[in-house]
């Protein structure tokens, strides 16, 4: 025999459950997703994959990726270190003679829509004055002209 039992409205059914687990699933997802090793500003701006050499002498250097997802170009102007040490925005350039070499940049020019790499041999961040060994964790500000301040974690890897 069959209950004519109703289900009770402080008490949701199977069907209201998975419902409800299957319209979190893509919000839980991109949450996750945006908590990795990037961070965003609220103007548009993601930073991600920031990693620091190891320092010798208190010397290195750090890289990252930064994705402009506005309509509009911004340009990276600034960048510190809020645990310590000064941070610049450097270039590694090529004469025609085939000399090497780095110069500081007073900025970064970020597409919209685009993206920059900071790698080894291009733009990058000169660090000074940094006391971290591989796998600490260093905090990076980036400030950028339209969008604002991006804090972002950078892991300290071996040269």
């Amino acid at each position: 025999m069959r209950s004519s039992r109703r289900s009770s409205p402080s008490r949701p059914t199977i069907g209201r459950v998975r419902g409800l687990i299957v319209a979190l699933v893509p919000l839980l997802a991109a949450l996750l997703a945006a908590c990795g090793s990037g961070a965003a500003s609220p103007g548009g701006m993601t930073v991600h994959d920031a990693w620091i050499r190891e320092p010798i002498g208190g010397t290195t250097a750090g890289y990252m990726v930064i994705e402009n997802g506005t309509g509009q170009a911004d340009v990276l102007s600034a960048i510190s270190l809020p645990g310590g040490g000064m941070a610049m925005l450097h270039e590694t350039t090529t004469d025609p003679s085939g000399m090497t070499g780095m110069m500081p940049v007073d900025g970064i020019q970020v597409p919209a829509g685009g993206t920059v790499t900071l790698e080894p041999g291009g733009f990058h961040v000169m660090i000074d004055g940094l006391s971290a060994k591989v796998g600490d964790k260093v905090e990076l500000k980036l400030t950028f002209e339209h969008a604002g301040t991006v804090t972002v974690e950078a892991e300290v890897r071996a040269s």
